[in-house]
């Protein structure tokens, strides 16, 4: 056969056909889009992803970054797409969708040694095979591979996350910034309360899901867990892994994280939100994010099984099915992540190579990520699941210092050992041109692969002579810290002296207060029993008032009956007003000024003339500095500037002006509300005065002892109930 098949054309298939045809090969590659499409996919694009946009960190620390840089230097089609589509991200690599699909689908196209199958598989095709059909192959294709291995596939759940528009982020309630500060703040973040999250997560967990398909029966997978089973897990689990609130200026509850998902910005990923939630449940809980209120969601997140084989009782370390000319790669082998995939396609294909030449197979080192990995699907375990690159897959016994004399001793071997002439011998031994012009490649690559392996070890020990200046600098600021110690020794105990004096005044000081506290108690006790007594006293001659004008017109309406009566014995009918005698608390004029009084709720002036601020408010409130202690204003205080007047808030008259404590006080009444004007130096008016809205009835006080404190305290009732004055004034 002239050609090598892949079945799949998505991360893993896309990089194993083009890394076939890079060398010669014809490849048959198969994708049963847009005939047929997984419940996951949309798009007619190749190398399609829909679970995240993100391929990881982007730092060779990490892992996946490694796993990346190594797939880098093998010259892989779909990393070298991914930074050509890349999006903001901070130290992750993201990618814009669309573009990388239409990219990959690009370059596969065009090349000459690769021919598109579009149509489903349903029967495994002769020859030498890839598998790379993902964690969605169909049913029919599903039971043949369920044949070939004599046992049922695993499988686990696998969801997306929901994609908004920027434009409808409210940003008022967002911020933009990486944790910890790393990166150039490319993430939208969304903060909520404790209040708001309680809420969010009760309508979370109580939210309505999706019915399962047939399908979709067994397990999720916990290295891509729905928001809302996590949720159900614990109410703080949410707040320890997506929604942490950590590594930000200030302090939140928890924090929702979106990800730019595209080159202009204007697409953002709901991080860590796959979910299984109804497209509408969707929108109405994630709306309860204050910064998503009216988000507008392009794409809902979806749940979708995800099936993997036994890899390691069927699998060697080339992705090979043992025995057989088929090789699985992808998500179906056993590795789990876009670029874990991207690597397995690499290792299927190399060795799919190796096997149409006639030769040997490439195992990579253990000491390599993607030797890991191979290594980790092909080992036997009882337990196995689908595994992302990590550093503890690696081979740890050996040391750089170990691997530097292995590299050493290649080079030495290969440039030493190894003549001009028996590189030609091994090239013109070839049984073909085909063969002889793959040698030639061989040995022009391998000779490639020792100078980058060389350039390697110089990069590590420039890194390592970078560390040993680094050590020495801390070496050297270390002794400086401490010939430093014994004088700051010195200093924090004069510090600490100080400090104890400090606080034996400070608690002198609160005693003081405490004091003047007490004293302010008793002084605001004395005038409110004071204001009290004199409202029940107005109140009283209020009701006496309406009492007489009741009277008055009884007996004006007793009058008016007589008459009646006398006009009646002359035959002439003529109307009375028969309504029985009211009680009245309050006269006609009192009852009129009330109304007007009421209806002007919210537009009244305030109290004080010129500049002002509320320092104390309507309520019980904290005394700043001292523990445990509360006062209950009645009314509010209004501070303003030396020489401030008084001033009436509307039309009535002076109920009471009296003295406490050496300050004038002043009670208005406005029908059955009452006015308090205290803290006067001086009364412009007197009991029985009339008075106009915004009239000056006397000098609010200025303190003296402290800066000209000038401070009016305020009250407003409605007979004897107490009233918040700040809903009545219009400030």
């Amino acid at each position: 056969m002239e050609y090598i098949n892949v079945i799949g054309a998505g991360l893993a298939g896309t990089e194993a056909a083009y890394q076939i045809a890079k060398r010669g090969i014809k490849v048959r590659i198969y994708e049963m889009k847009p005939i047929k499409f997984s419940p996951a996919h949309s798009s007619e694009n190749l190398a399609e992803i829909v679970c995240s946009n993100s391929f990881k960190s982007n730092l060779i620390t990490n892992a996946c970054g490694l796993l990346k840089e190594e797939l880098r230097r093998l010259g892989s089609l779909l990393i070298e797409c991914a930074d050509k589509t890349k999006v903001p991200a901070g130290q992750a690599l993201a990618v814009d969708r669309d573009e990388f699909s239409k990219l990959v689908t690009k370059y596969i196209n065009e090349n000459e040694n690769i021919e598109i199958i579009k149509e489903e598989v349903t029967k495994i095709p002769e020859g030498i095979t890839i598998i790379a059909t993902g964690p969605l192959t169909s049913e029919s294709l599903s039971e043949e591979i369920q044949k070939l291995m004599g046992k049922e596939e695993l499988f686990f759940y696998d969801a997306a996350a929901p994609i908004v528009t920027k434009e409808s982020i409210d940003m008022n309630n967002a911020f933009t910034a990486d944790r910890y500060g790393k990166g150039d703040s490319d993430y939208i973040n969304c903060p909520m309360t404790k209040e708001e999250y309680e809420a969010f997560y009760n309508e979370l967990i109580n939210a309505e899901v999706v019915t399962k398909h047939s399908f979709e029966n067994g397990g999720l997978f916990e290295g891509c867990m729905p928001i809302e089973e996590m949720a159900r897990r614990g109410s703080q689990t949410l707040t320890y892994g997506p929604l942490k609130p950590v590594g930000f200026d200030k302090k939140y509850y928890a924090v929702v994280q979106l990800r730019q998902d595209n080159f202009d910005g204007s697409l953002y990923n709901m991080v860590g939100f796959q979910t299984n939630l109804k497209f509408g449940e969707q929108k109405r809980v994630f709306s309860m994010i204050p910064a998503l209120k009216n988000a507008e969601f392009i794409k809902y997140g979806v749940m979708h099984r995800n099936t993997y084989i036994n890899s390691p009782e069927k699998l060697d370390e080339t992705f090979n099915l043992k025995g057989t000319d088929i090789f699985f790669a992808g998500q179906i082998s056993g590795v789990e992540g876009y670029v874990e995939s991207i690597a397995s396609g690499m290792v299927a294909a190399l060795n799919a190579i190796q096997k149409f030449n006639g030769e040997d197979r490439i195992i990579f080192s253990s000491e390599t990520i993607i030797g890991a990995l191979a290594k980790y699907v092909s080992t036997p375990n009882d337990d196995f699941q689908p595994m992302n690159a990590n550093f503890g897959l690696l081979k740890t016994d050996v040391k750089f210092k170990d691997k530097k004399k292995k590299y050493e001793a290649s080079v030495q071997y290969l440039y030493k050992n190894k003549s001009i002439e028996e590189k030609l011998m091994f090239i013109f031994s070839a049984k073909n041109l085909g063969q002889t012009y793959r040698r030639m490649r061989y040995v022009r690559e391998y000779a490639t692969y020792q100078r980058l392996q060389g350039e390697e070890i110089l990069k590590k020990q420039e890194q390592i002579r970078k560390k040993k200046v680094e050590r020495e600098q801390v070496k050297a600021a270390k002794e400086s810290l401490l010939k430093e110690r014994e004088g700051e020794k010195t200093k924090l105990e004069a510090q600490e002296k100080e400090k104890r004096t400090l606080v034996a005044n400070l608690q002198k000081k609160q005693r003081g207060l405490q004091g003047e506290i007490n004293k302010k108690r008793r002084e605001a006790n004395q005038l409110n029993a004071r204001i009290d007594k004199l409202i029940a006293e107005e109140i009283e001659r209020a009701r006496k008032r309406a009492e007489e004008e009741a009277r008055r017109e009884a007996a004006a309406r007793k009058k008016a009956e007589g008459k009646e009566s006398q006009t009646a014995g002359t035959g002439k009918t003529v109307k009375t007003n028969s309504k029985p005698l009211e009680t009245y608390t309050m006269s006609k004029a009192d009852r009129e000024l009330s109304g007007n009084f009421a209806a002007n709720r919210g537009k009244l002036p305030m109290p004080i003339s010129g500049a002002y601020i509320i320092t104390s408010h309507y309520g019980q409130y904290a005394v700043e500095g001292l523990r445990n202690v509360k006062l209950d204003n009645k009314g509010i205080d209004i501070q303003g500037k030396p020489g401030a007047q008084a001033r009436a808030i509307f039309d009535g008259k002076v109920a009471a002006v009296f003295q406490l404590n050496g300050l004038f006080n002043v009670l208005i009444r406005h029908g059955n509300y009452i006015s308090v004007y205290c803290n006067l130096s001086s009364a412009s008016v007197k009991s029985g005065d009339m008075v106009k809205t915004k009239q000056s009835i006397g000098q609010v006080f200025s303190d003296g002892t402290d800066n000209g404190r000038t401070v009016l305290h305020f009250q407003l009732r409605r007979e004897k109930e107490k009233l918040n004055p700040e809903p009545w004034l219009n400030r």
